[in-house]
């Protein structure tokens, strides 16, 4: 009798999977999601100005309209593995038989647990992608499939507004977050948030104890910088903010067709392979709307 039977998620299975592996965190569920993008899908962007005048009795074509498109492609990841039988008697299956149950564990808990690691791991190599993808790198089979958001704004003539920063600490953190403070736009002052690494908000964190005779330090606190709301960004890189609306920045998907199906396949009954193999492939892309309403902190 095989181990476990095979499991194919696809349609309204797969999209659960792959929607809370990719948008199950506070950062991502923020940002504007276009599901269903093929290949690229056009973010309309258009402005108007100087089209309000004194009226006449004449009719006037006055101000202008200024047409502006910009371009979210999404970018092909799988998953595929094989995990032996062999593996799994020395470690899963002894490790549930040590908890005193008389046989090993059914296929839907083995198929559960996998599944379950599977989605935390997609979630987490996606927000690294988002943050650190640079298309074409060598340097890491993930990170080079596409472009991430700090490649993104951060490539010359990206029109975001920029910020020379320095090593933030806790001794200079409230300094540099000033910095980015007084960048920010005025047109999204009231729907900004500034997105910070790990460290910068520790940093943070310690300045505020040390400049509140220790009462920050009692509890966990919600942050901010003068009202602005401060995110913490896992794999956002170290010495880095942004601050944007987060409508602003797009993530593109392809979760509803069959480009995106979860498999757990049981390979002994097919072809004689003592193994599990997982299948799993998604599309993913970032891009952000309105460079000019984002604020960029590098050193």
């Amino acid at each position: 009798m095989s181990l476990v039977s095979n499991v194919t998620w696809n349609g309204k299975q797969s999209f659960e999977f792959y929607g809370a592996a990719l948008f199950n965190n506070d950062l991502f569920s923020r940002f504007n999601i276009m599901t269903g993008v093929k290949s690229s899908e056009i973010l309309p962007k258009i402005s108007l100005s100087g089209m309000t005048v004194a009226d006449s009795c004449e009719y006037s074509s006055d101000g202008t309209i200024t047409i502006d498109p910009r371009t979210l492609s999404v970018c092909a990841f799988k998953v595929n593995n094989t995990i032996c039988y062999e593996d799994l008697e020395g470690t899963f299956l002894s490790e549930r038989m040590r908890l005193g149950a008389s046989s090993p564990i059914t296929p839907s808990e083995f198929t559960d647990f996998v599944l379950g690691r599977l989605q935390t791991t997609i979630g987490n190599d996606m927000q690294n992608v988002f943050w650190n993808g640079v298309a074409g790198s060598t340097a890491s089979a993930l990170l080079g499939v596409c472009d991430g958001l700090i490649e993104i704004i951060g490539a010359s003539g990206s029109g975001v507004v920029t910020v020379t920063g320095t090593t933030v600490s806790s001794s200079n953190v409230q300094t540099e977050l000033g910095k980015v403070f007084a960048a920010i736009p005025e047109q999204i002052a009231g729907d900004v948030v500034i997105m910070v690494p790990y460290a910068i908000a520790q940093a943070y964190k310690v300045s505020l104890a040390a400049t509140t005779g220790g009462l920050f330090a009692l509890g966990e606190k919600p942050l901010d910088y003068n009202g602005v709301p401060i995110v913490v960004a896992p794999y956002m890189p170290a010495n880095k903010m942004v601050a944007a609306n987060p409508a602003n920045i797009w993530i593109g998907t392809d979760l509803e067709s069959d480009w995106a199906n979860v498999l757990v396949i049981d390979t002994l009954e097919t072809i004689g392979e003592a193994a599990v193999r997982l299948a799993a492939r998604w599309k993913f892309g970032v891009q952000v709307g309105v460079p000019a309403e984002i604020v960029y902190y590098r050193q």
